[in-house]
C-alpha cells in the first residue's frame, strides 16, 4: 500500500498566517471581535497558535478504559442488592456506596448496619471492584469491618467532607470532593482550587499523623463534576492534574500522578422534561473521557425526581458503554492533545484555579479558611454565591437555555416513576447546593396549582396585522416555559377587533405579538382595548420605539423566570 503524508499536501502556514485569512474574510476587523469571554474571565479565540507551548505535566495518567462507577444509594438493603447485582452484571466496574447522611445522598442512602451491608454485598467480589464511600467515617469503618480480611486487597476511596474534616484512616483512598463546590454554583476555576486546597489539607493531616509524605501523596485522589459545557469539562479534567503536579513538584520534587474521578452534574439535571438530562448527562460523561477521567458515574436521569429505577440506572450505566465500545474514546490516551482550544483553555483554567488555591493558602489553608470564613477577596460562600448568581441570571434569562424547560417545553410530558422510599432526615450542608432549573419548575408547578384550582393557565394572543408570526411562535414558547399555554392564533386589523375576541374568551391575561409597523399603528390603543375588556395584564413581545402602556415588555434577553411570575401572579390574583 502506498503512503503518503496528509501534511505534505498542503503548503505550511505559520499562525500569522491563519489571522490574515481571518481578517480578509472580516473585511478587516480584528480578530479579536470573535473572542468570547468564559466563566473565571477566561477567553476562548478564533485562531489558535498550534505551536504555542503548554504545560504538560502528568497528562498521560490514564493508560487504560475509565472505570464505570454507579451509584448505590437505595435504603431497601434486598431491592439495593437486586440493583447491585444488575449494575455488575450490566458492566459496571466501581460501586459509589453513598450512605444515608451523607450530602450527595439527598435524603435517601444505605444503612451501614451490619446485617444490611452484608445482605446488599451478598455475592459481591469485592476485590474486582473499585469501591468509593460517601458518608462518615463510620460508615467507612463498618463497610471495612464487614469485609474483613479481604479489605487490606479491596481499592477502597473515601471522600470526606472538606465542609467537615474528620478523622482520616488508614490504608484507603483519600479523595478529595470538588462537588460541594460546584453543586453550591463555583465556577470551575473556584471547584479546582478550592479541590486542590482540600488536598493540601489531606497532606497535611497526614503527615502529622506520621505518614511520610511520598506516601501520603499517593493516597490523595480527586473527584469533580462533569457538566455539558464540553470544553469546559475537558479542560477541569485536564487542568486538576495539572495543578496536582505542580503542588506535589513543590512538595516531593518531582510531579506525582493521580487518580481524576468525574461524575456528572447535579446542579444541571431537571426535574421536568426529565429525558433531556440523558443529552445533558451524556455530553458531560463524553467530555469527562476526552479529559482523561479514571472513573465516571453517571446520575440516573430522575434522579432529581427522585431515587431512579432499573430502566433509569441502565441507561447511566449504558451511555458509557457506547462510549468506551461504540465511540472507541477509551482507546486514544489524552484525546484532547494538540487541540489548540483545549491545550490553551486548559492552561488558563489551571492557572486561574491555581491562583484560588494560593488565595485559600494564603490565609492559612482551607480549614482555617473554613474556620474563620476568610479568603483574599471575601468569604468563600461569598465568592461561591456571585458566580452562582450569575448562572442564575444567566438561566432566568434564558443565556443559558434549558432544553425542555425553558426552551421547547413539553407541557403535556408524563414524568416517568421513581421507586418510593422513607426519607431519611437530609443533612444540611454548609453550602446549600442549588439546582439551576428549580426556578421554571417552581413557574410550572404554580401554573398546574392555578389549572387544579380552575384557572385556564392560558393567555390570550393579541396577533396584529400580517407580520405578527416571528413573535407570536416566539412568544409562546416563552409562555409554555411557565407553563402557561397561547390561545388564539388568528390576527386583528384593529384594537377593537382584539379587545372583543379578548371578551369573548372568558381569560385574564393577554400577550399582543406583531411587527414593527402594526406596533407603531395600533399597539397602543389594542392595549387600551385589552384593558377595557378586562384584562387584568397585557404583555408585549418586543421593543417598541413608543410607550404603548403594556404591563411588561417580553424580549430577547429579558429576565423571563420573572416575567412569567408576574403574569402567573395576575393569574393567582384572580382565584
Amino acid at each position: 500500500m502506498a503512503s503518503f503524508s496528509l501534511q505534505g499536501d498542503f503548503p505550511p502556514a505559520s499562525h500569522q498566517d491563519w489571522l490574515a485569512q481571518l481578517e480578509r474574510i472580516l473585511k478587516g476587523r480584528s480578530p479579536d471581535t470573535l473572542t468570547t469571554e468564559r466563566p473565571d474571565g477566561l477567553r476562548a479565540a478564533p485562531v489558535y497558535d498550534l505551536g504555542a507551548a503548554h504545560p504538560r505535566a502528568a497528562l498521560d495518567a490514564r493508560a487504560k478504559a475509565w472505570t464505570i462507577v454507579q451509584r448505590a444509594d437505595d435504603p431497601d438493603p434486598e431491592r439495593g442488592h437486586q440493583q447491585l447485582m444488575r449494575d455488575l452484571e450490566g458492566g459496571a466496574g466501581g460501586i459509589a456506596l453513598v450512605f444515608a447522611g451523607a450530602v450527595s445522598a439527598r435524603g435517601a442512602g444505605l444503612s451501614s448496619e451490619p446485617a444490611d451491608l452484608t445482605r446488599l454485598m451478598e455475592g459481591v467480589h469485592a476485590q474486582m471492584l473499585r469501591f468509593r464511600i460517601e458518608g462518615s467515617a463510620g460508615d467507612l469503618k463498618r463497610f471495612s469491618a464487614h469485609l474483613g480480611g479481604h479489605a487490606e486487597g479491596t481499592d477502597i476511596a473515601w471522600c470526606p467532607d472538606p465542609l467537615t474534616p474528620d478523622v482520616l484512616p488508614g490504608n484507603v483512598g483519600l479523595i478529595a470532593d470538588g462537588r460541594v463546590w460546584h453543586d453550591a454554583g463555583a465556577s470551575d476555576g473556584q471547584e479546582l482550587g478550592l479541590t486542590l486546597a482540600q488536598a493540601a489539607e489531606l497532606l497535611r493531616a497526614l503527615e502529622r499523623g506520621g505518614e511520610a509524605l511520598e506516601t501520603a501523596a499517593g493516597r490523595i485522589q480527586f473527584l469533580l463534576s462533569a457538566d455539558s459545557d464540553i470544553f469546559g469539562v475537558i479542560a477541569k479534567m485536564r487542568a486538576m492534574r495539572l495543578i496536582w503536579g505542580r503542588l506535589t513538584e513543590a512538595a516531593l520534587g518531582r510531579a506525582r500522578r493521580t487518580r481524576v474521578h468525574a461524575e456528572t452534574s447535579w446542579r444541571m439535571m431537571t426535574a421536568r422534561d426529565v429525558h433531556s438530562n440523558m443529552l445533558r448527562s451524556g455530553a458531560a460523561a463524553l467530555a469527562a473521557a476526552v479529559g482523561g477521567a479514571d472513573s465516571i458515574t453517571v446520575l440516573p436521569f430522575t434522579a432529581a425526581l427522585g431515587l431512579p429505577d432499573h430502566f433509569a440506572r441502565r441507561v447511566a450505566r449504558n451511555s458509557q458503554i457506547i462510549l468506551q465500545d461504540e465511540s472507541g474514546l477509551a482507546l486514544v490516551n489524552d484525546p484532547a492533545a494538540g487541540s489548540g482550544a483545549a491545550e490553551d483553555l486548559t492552561s488558563q483554567l489551571a492557572a486561574r484555579a491555581w491562583a484560588e488555591f494560593q488565595a485559600a493558602e494564603q490565609a492559612g489553608g482551607l480549614n482555617a479558611v473554613l474556620a474563620d470564613g476568610t479568603l483574599a477577596d471575601g468569604t468563600i460562600k461569598a465568592a461561591i454565591s456571585a458566580h452562582a448568581d450569575r448562572l442564575r441570571r444567566n438561566v432566568a434569562t434564558r443565556r443559558q437555555g434549558l432544553t425542555g424547560l425553558s426552551e421547547f417545553p413539553d407541557l403535556g410530558e408524563r414524568l416517568p416513576q421513581t421507586l418510593p422510599f422513607e426519607p431519611c432526615p437530609a443533612r444540611t450542608p454548609a453550602l446549600a447546593p442549588l439546582r439551576l432549573a428549580e426556578p421554571f419548575e417552581a413557574l410550572r408547578s404554580r401554573a398546574e396549582a392555578l389549572g387544579a384550582a380552575g384557572r385556564a393557565g392560558a393567555v390570550f394572543m393579541a396577533n396584529l396585522g400580517g407580520g405578527f408570526g416571528p413573535r407570536a411562535i416566539w412568544a409562546a414558547n416563552l409562555l409554555a416555559a411557565g407553563g402557561l399555554t397561547a390561545s388564539g392564533g388568528q390576527s386583528f386589523e384593529s384594537p377593537q377587533q382584539a379587545g372583543e375576541a379578548f371578551a369573548a374568551s372568558g381569560l385574564a391575561t393577554a400577550c399582543i405579538c406583531g411587527d414593527d409597523e402594526s406596533y407603531a399603528a395600533m399597539a397602543a390603543d389594542t392595549v387600551k382595548a385589552l384593558k377595557a375588556a378586562g384584562a387584568v395584564h397585557v404583555s408585549l413581545a418586543g421593543r417598541p420605539e413608543a410607550e404603548t402602556g403594556a404591563d411588561q415588555l417580553l424580549y430577547q434577553g429579558c429576565d423571563v423566570a420573572a416575567a412569567l411570575n408576574i403574569i402567573l401572579d395576575a393569574e393567582d390574583a384572580l382565584i
